[in-house]
């Protein structure tokens, strides 16, 4: 099926893209049928700024500091709540700043973002 005035070489394209982004919501919704837009964001935010810290971060996204803090907390092995969080991400300290904590991706979010890499390769 094509619309009006796309091409072949589009619809194939826009399928695929689409297809990529069902898979990659399906896999979201195997972590957390709830987890909000925003939080994966941050996850992609992380993947392309591993190390850096929850102000870095926010300030790159725009987004409050303290509500990156939750996000970044629910990502991580413990959620706000005190359960198990999603263990998407790690929170090690600075070795040269120890109040300071640096971001990356835990072993299960580099498999979900590989995933997602491949679902649009």
């Amino acid at each position: 099926m094509m619309g009006y005035g796309v091409s072949e070489k589009e619809n194939t394209e826009m399928r695929k893209a689409v297809t990529g982004v069902l898979k990659t919501m399906r896999d979201v919704m195997d972590i957390n049928p709830g987890m909000p837009a925003a939080q994966i964001y941050v996850l992609m935010l992380v993947t392309l700024n591993e190390g850096k810290s929850l102000q870095e971060l926010a300030d790159m996204s725009g987004i409050r500091k303290a509500t990156m803090s939750r996000y970044l907390l629910d990502l991580s092995d413990k959620l706000r709540t005190g359960d198990s969080g999603y263990k998407l991400i790690n929170r090690d300290i600075d070795p040269e700043e120890l109040r300071r904590n640096m971001y990356t991706l835990a072993p299960r979010g580099r498999h979900f973002i590989n995933n997602v890499v491949s679902y649009f390769a």
